[in-house]
């Protein structure tokens, strides 16, 4: 480590060794090699003897060489430059043992390093909350792109508070997870505009279906007049994920799922003011095909009897109704009783009642005499052949 006169005396070596015409001589050059060492903390190495009239001479000539750069310095610092004289500067052979001293940087431009510090500090810091608490960026923005409709459903007061979650965009439909009834109960949503259909259910019940619901996918979509559905379904982790499926009914012909003979009795039945399209055949009773679809009324049971077209329905959505028709199909007393299923669905029974009957003509008069087996178990079976009651 140099001193401030040391420091001074190098500068005065470096100016007279690398300007013009400069130069110096070998005791100057020992002691400029002494400076550079010592300011880069290297050892001085510094002979044991020295003759005393060498040393002195050298002490000497040193000194002097201190003062008279000492004041070149000082006159050079008070000299000016004349006006509209331009001045050469002076070109300087770096020393290629000192370093370099590096540039200093404008202090304007640090800002834009801290800037850059702190976005990293702010994406760092999203990232690890995204991975600590699972934060979707996805569902985030459906809640905002959708927060009036989630008011909506929110008002309605038919889910729990703060239960309505958005998972789904797709086709102009939002499919919405909710719970109901205190977290008991799972509910899938779909909403187009203002118009909002829902399903609701338990999910670890494995003898009832899964929440669904269903919509047609709205005008001004590439799959317009699609059926959309969506579910909530249990992963095998146990975890609720959210399904929707897509059915392209606009290119089906309904007709092409039935017979000629099913055609026939559609036509026959339609004739009777039932819509063709709401039919399915339900079971059959020998080649007759029993009919049912679904309305206000609930299930509904159509059947071609000899009196005609009959119906009967359950009027209500219980889950284990049971609805039943008595009629006369092909002259037989007929029962038609349908059980509602959770699982399997509606279930039909058909029901053929026995009547034995034997035939004697009356010798008198030559009239049919109709004998009837008398059973008391049949008395309550007699059936009006025109009302088919």
């Amino acid at each position: 480590m140099l001193d401030a006169s040391e420091t001074a005396e190098l500068r005065a070596l470096h100016a007279q060794a690398y300007g013009r015409g400069g130069e110096l001589s070998a005791s100057d050059r020992a002691r400029l090699r002494d400076l550079e060492r010592k300011r880069r903390g290297e050892p001085v190495s510094i002979p044991d003897e020295l003759p005393g009239a060498r040393a002195a001479d050298i002490h000497g000539s040193l000194s002097e060489r201190r003062t008279e750069q000492a004041d070149r310095v000082e006159v050079t610092k008070r000299v000016e430059r004349p006006q509209g004289v331009e001045t050469e500067p002076v070109e300087t052979e770096p020393d290629p043992e000192t370093p370099p001293a590096p540039t200093p940087e404008p202090r304007k431009r640090r800002w834009p390093i801290v800037a850059a510090a702190a976005v990293a500090i702010l994406i760092i810091g999203l990232g690890t909350g995204w991975i600590l608490w699972g934060w979707n960026s996805a569902e985030s923005a459906l809640v905002v792109a959708h927060a009036e409709q989630r008011a909506e459903l929110e008002n309605s007061g038919d889910y729990d508070p703060g239960s309505i979650v958005p998972v789904s965009e797709q086709h102009g439909v939002v499919v919405w997870q909710a719970e109901r009834s205190e977290g008991q109960q799972y509910c899938v949503i779909i909403t187009i505009g203002s118009k909002a259909e829902s399903g609701c259910g338990v999910l670890d019940d494995p003898d009832v279906g899964f929440p669904s619901t269903a919509v047609t996918v709205p005008e001004g979509d590439k799959l317009a007049g699609q059926r959309f559905s969506a579910f909530l379904i249990l992963s095998a982790s146990g975890e609720i994920v959210p399904t929707v499926q897509i059915w392209d009914e606009t290119n089906v012909e309904w007709e092409h799922q039935y017979t000629d003979a099913q055609l026939e009795a559609i036509a026959r039945i339609e004739a009777e003011g039932f819509d063709g399209r709401a039919l399915s055949v339900l079971g059959y009773d020998g080649d007759t095909a029993v009919w049912s679809s679904w309305d206000s009324q609930g299930l509904c049971v159509i059947a071609e009897t000899d009196g005609g077209i009959v119906q009967g329905c359950s009027g209500t959505d219980e889950p284990n109704a049971t609805l039943e028709i008595q009629a006369i199909v092909a002259g037989v007393p007929t029962n038609y009783i349908v059980h509602l299923a959770e699982q399997s669905g509606p279930q039909l029974t058909v029901v053929k009642l026995p009547l034995s009957t034997q035939v004697e003509v009356d010798p008198e008069t030559g009239d049919v005499i109709e004998f009837t087996v008398d059973e008391p178990s049949f008395d309550d079976l007699a059936i009006d052949d025109k009302t088919g009651e």
